[in-house]
């Protein structure tokens, strides 16, 4: 039978391995950069160097919408 110390434990533990796995989520996420264009990469506006989307509306926009090819396996 599980103690509650034992109990405590496991769910510090399956914590620590959800936060660490979502950390390692991210860290690969952001590698993952595109190449300044000078235009955005979801409507196409100009952009200037560094920018890679005119606005956060469209970077949102624009991972939404790689996500959504993931899913479907595009």
């Amino acid at each position: 039978m599980m103690g509650y110390s034992d109990f405590v434990d496991h769910s510090v533990e399956t914590e620590d391995r959800l936060r660490d796995y979502e950390i390692q989520r991210v860290r690969r996420q952001a590698k993952v950069t595109l190449p300044y264009t000078g235009v955005c990469y979801f409507c196409e506006s100009e952009v200037h160097s560094p920018k890679v989307f005119c606005d956060a509306d469209c970077r949102t926009d624009f991972e939404h919408m790689q996500k959504m090819k993931r899913i479907a396996g595009k």
